[in-house]
């Protein structure tokens, strides 16, 4: 549950750092909320974002630096948004206006009307893809790709999985009415001759007739595209319900957002550059990954003066100057044999190797023994009982999930744990392809590999096939988790990760994953999964005490080392004064060196002497598991998904079996 007292700072950014934001990024980085590197990337950007959140004494300090620079910024409590637009039923297309109808309400669009409209992608794969089009710039340099403006960003948004929220302002810019359009909702012969057979064509036809009607509505396009963490949608691509949903929560947060940021006359600034032509240079701080935080309501604008113009803009590299970051640990790669030495991979294989052995010099049994077992029911059956086992495997994870209570971080026990909070670094780790700030990253590296052909044209079947040649992930990088009590380390080795932030692309090389004018090497490529900074994290693992000094017995057995080696010292439990150390004598000073150091113990902060740290179960009988995941039930949904799937397919094949036998 969120704090009523917490508070949120968006600020102004611009496309290009001028020397007055480095030095208002330097100053930021003083008040100890978030390193250079964080900063800098939240001042960058084309459309407005999250600078920071917290109580509304810690992000006080950071309110006075911005009111001194004169940096335009407003603070944002968070809340829910207060309803949710109705799906639209029924529309009318007239001369001068256009009738928007869903179940309850009624939306007119024309001139005399205020309207606020968001035209988006839904599955989140616009993020991606511009994304990529920065990490090219990036490497290359601008020229390396075409500017980004307004209208070839609408063009992209209605070849995705486009959706339009359209909303009725009132006389102050509060939202009244809201109606959501998606492609196949409205009776599509409504637009007369310009209809087609295309779902996503009608739906930006009758965007166009809509825009046409009230050129003077506010129009958003940035869902995704900035660092607003409550309203950033999840990719999907396989179009899965739940994911689905929670991007359209997410966009619906984002509308009110935009609302209230409209009331004001603030965030509009670079929405006319951007229409102008104006080159979208994304940071990557624009890909952050959504929160389930809802979203924030009430905005009041702080100060909004602009910064000078006629300041020269200076391109700052993307690495701080200065970073009170350490520099992690050297990151594990897996390559050849190691990436298969397990005993479920080592049993596969062998099975593989000798029936393809079989193959070879008894081909005749092995295709008779084949079509027994399938004639049989053997082999569906076995396939079937493997189904159910991967089905266990999820239901078991599952109730490992249900049985463990979460726990706060301050209250947190010994034993196996389950926390939800906020990723954060303790190292500089940077992911090494996309470069972006992270708390965990593993790179997977393919080969193309060809099949036997003959010599004159490869097959297209091994043209196509590629094989893991290699693993590096920084699974040797712990990492912090925070939420609104403390924070814990996470030790990241041998867990189950699952990130939900995913980079492709070819290149021969790590730093150059999307060659432009040729230079990639087509025979390789590169998948990055990525836990970025600041990012929702679940975790499930077992919490052990860190020790930082020697145990109390080891103090102990030094210090009386130390003592008999110190005559002088010694002299003082001398009671009779014969020149000798008894064993009473001896008795007694050792109580006293104990309580000493006993004394000495309880004096110092717990802290420095050890620290929680969750990492895997000392057995194998319990999981470890890592998620970016905005909440369990996100979590248990997949699961529970992934289980009825194995368990339908196994029922399948047992019956399939059955059927064969019978």
């Amino acid at each position: 549950m969120t704090s009523a007292a917490e508070i949120q700072i968006f600020v102004s950014t611009r496309p290009q750092l001028s020397s007055a934001d480095a030095d208002l990024a330097r100053v930021l980085a003083t008040k100890g909320h978030a390193d250079l590197y964080t900063l800098r990337q939240r001042l960058q950007g084309v459309f407005p974002g999250l600078l920071a959140r917290g109580s509304a004494t810690a992000m006080e300090p950071l309110q006075e630096v911005l009111r001194q620079h004169g940096h335009p910024h407003w603070v944002v409590p968070r809340g829910i948004a207060p309803f949710n637009p109705e799906t639209i039923e029924d529309l009318h297309i007239l001369t001068n206006r256009v009738e928007l109808r869903s179940q309850t309400q009624t939306i007119h669009c024309h001139p005399q009307i205020s309207l606020l409209a968001i035209v988006a992608d839904i599955s989140g794969r616009l993020k991606e893809r511009q994304l990529k089009r920065f990490l090219v710039r990036h490497t290359y340099g601008a020229s390396s790709t075409d500017a980004v403006n307004i209208e070839t960003l609408e063009q992209e948004i209605f070849r995705l999985s486009p959706v339009i929220d359209l909303y009725r302002l009132d006389h102050t810019g509060c939202i009244e009415a809201g109606i959501r359009i998606t492609p196949g909702k409205f009776d599509h012969r409504r637009l007369g001759d310009d209809a087609g057979l295309s779902r996503q064509r009608n739906l930006e036809t009758l965007w166009h007739k809509i825009r046409a009607t009230n050129p003077d509505m506010k129009v958003h396009y940035s869902f995704g595209l900035a660092f607003l963490p409550d309203c950033t949608p999840e990719t999907v691509i396989d179009s899965i319900a739940y994911s689905m949903l929670d991007n359209f929560d997410a966009l619906t947060r984002y509308a009110w957002l935009m609302a209230e940021l409209g009331r004001d006359a603030v965030a509009t600034v670079h929405q006319s550059a951007v229409e102008s032509g104006t080159a979208i240079n994304q940071t990557p701080n624009l890909f952050a990954i959504a929160t389930s935080t809802p979203g924030s309501q009430g905005i009041a604008p702080a100060q909004n003066k602009s910064t000078s113009n006629s300041e020269e803009n200076t391109d700052l590299p993307s690495t701080g100057e200065t970073n009170a970051l350490p520099q992690p640990p050297e990151a594990e790669t897996i390559s050849g044999l190691r990436l298969y030495l397990n005993r479920w991979s080592l049993l596969f294989g062998a099975g593989i190797a000798t029936a393809f052995g079989l193959g070879q010099t008894h081909q005749e049994v092995v295709t008779n023994s084949l079509e027994y077992l399938v004639s049989s029911g053997i082999a569906q059956g076995l396939l079937g009982v493997l189904s159910f086992g991967m089905a266990l495997r999820y239901i078991l994870l599952k109730r490992h999930i249900d049985n463990t209570p979460t726990s706060k971080i301050r209250s947190l026990a010994l034993g196996m744990v389950e926390i939800h909070g906020r990723a954060e670094r303790i190292y500089a780790l940077v992911s090494p392809i996309s470069g972006l700030p992270c708390v965990y990253y593993r790179i997977r590296k393919y080969k193309r590999k060809h099949l036997r052909s003959s010599r004159h044209m490869l097959s297209e079947r091994g043209s196509n096939q590629w094989t893991l040649v290699s693993v590096t992930s920084s699974n040797t990088v712990p990492f912090i988790v925070h939420d609104d009590t403390g924070a814990v380390q996470i030790d990241p080795a041998r867990a189950d990760i699952r990130p939900r932030t995913t980079h492709t692309g070819t290149g021969a090389r790590a730093r150059l994953p999307f060659g432009v004018n040729g230079r990639q090497n087509e025979n390789e490529r590169w998948e990055e999964d990525l836990i970025l900074v600041g990012s929702p994290i679940y975790i499930l693992g077992f919490a052990c005490t860190q020790r930082k000094t020697p145990t109390q017995t080891e103090i102990l057995r030094q210090a009386l080392k130390n003592l008999k080696q110190d005559p002088a010292q010694l002299q003082q439990y001398d009671l009779n004064g014969d020149g000798h150390i008894d064993n009473s004598e001896w008795d007694l000073a050792r109580r006293a060196t104990e309580n000493q150091i006993l004394m000495r113990q309880l004096s110092l902060d717990q802290e420095s002497n050890s620290r929680i740290c969750i990492s895997r179960p000392p057995t194998g009988n319990y999981p470890f598991l890592i998620a970016e995941t905005e909440s369990e039930l996100h979590l248990t949904r997949k699961l529970m998904y992934y289980s009825g799937l194995f368990l339908v397919v196994g029922l399948a094949l047992l019956s399939w079996g059955l059927y064969a036998a019978c």
